[in-house]
């Protein structure tokens, strides 16, 4: 399958390769000592209680019914069932503060608009015969993020994931976990959809970190695999009015360029923000290429409101 097929088209399941059944076991071990020699070392407030990918980022937040490699375990763990027999390692850098116009302006908002960096390594295997895993570890400027993924197709063009996540917050010295459940089905080779619930304990320490239970709906439509068009309506019914409406969306698209090259854009309405905490409105913007074995994303981001916020994505992925 060709680079381009990779993010443009469905992939029907492979069979397991013999002896594959230790690879995910194997292939997890370094990411774990990442997170266990590096959980601590932050000081500072949490700005941000989840992730995102330079390319979903790039989308608007959009992306879940076609998620790219490691972007499964934290946008859509059942999609990583059509990714069998492919091991892929990411790092992520990024950096977020308050938009140039409200520093300059000295706006008061500016005051809550959170300034500071992240990093992100994932891990994704789907080389074991009874499913396909990813992991993530995420170290941000107040505490630190664990994503799991596990998923298994059951039909060639259905998918079924379970996703958790563990956020420690250095501030308030807890973990607080979460998990998910997901659905990827694909309708035919220009359509596929996704649902995914998040959240789906949503404990009293959830809501104290801004984990309220969301259903989202993902559509991915490929025109000619050169315009892919990504919708992803969401809502969260136990939100509070303080923090935002409970429907809301993200959407976004890619345009297929030299088979390889990526350029992405999307926008959101009340949806949630990862640089400033809470939910807002804004857009994205960003570009991607995708090589032999490696892929390169840029992803950029503005919250417009509530609380204007800037984000800059870098990522890179390594696969096999």
């Amino acid at each position: 399958m060709s680079n381009r097929n990779l993010l443009i088209r469905y992939q029907a399941p492979a069979k397991p390769r013999p002896g594959s059944n230790f690879g995910f076991f194997s292939g997890f071990l370094p990411l774990f000592l990442i997170a266990l020699t590096t959980e601590y070392l932050a000081s500072r407030d949490i700005f941000a209680s989840d992730f995102q990918s330079p390319r979903t980022m790039a989308l608007g937040g959009a992306g879940r019914a076609g998620p790219l490699l490691n972007d499964a375990i934290l946008l859509n763990p059942s999609f990583a069932a059509f990714l069998k027999e492919r091991v892929s390692a990411g790092v992520t850098y990024q950096t977020f503060a308050p938009t140039p116009a409200t520093e300059a302006l000295g706006d008061s908002t500016a005051g809550t608009a959170a300034t500071g960096k992240s990093y992100q390594a994932s891990l994704q295997d789907g080389r074991s015969p009874l499913f396909e895993a990813g992991i993530s570890y995420t170290h941000l400027e107040g505490g630190s993020m664990i994503h799991f993924g596990a998923s298994r197709s059951f039909i060639q063009r259905m998918g079924c994931g379970l996703g958790a996540k563990f956020i420690r917050d250095n501030s308030l010295e807890r973990v607080t976990g979460e998990a998910s459940l997901s659905a990827t089905g694909v309708i035919t080779s220009e359509i596929q959809t996704a649902l995914v619930i998040d959240n789906l304990l949503q404990t009293q320490e959830s809501k104290e970190q801004g984990l309220y239970r969301e259903f989202a709906i993902g559509a991915k439509f490929n025109l000619m695999g050169i315009l892919l068009f990504y919708a992803d309506p969401h809502y969260t019914p136990e939100l509070p009015k303080a923090l935002g409406r409970p429907f809301g969306y993200e959407a976004g698209a890619e345009l297929v360029m030299f088979q390889d090259i990526f350029l992405r854009a999307g926008l959101f309405k009340d949806s949630k923000a990862p640089s400033i905490g809470t939910w807002g409105d804004g857009w994205g913007m960003g570009a991607g290429w995708l090589g032999p074995k490696i892929s390169f994303d840029f992803g950029f981001s503005r919250v417009v409101d509530p609380i204007p916020s800037d984000t800059w994505n870098f990522g890179a992925t390594l696969y096999l």
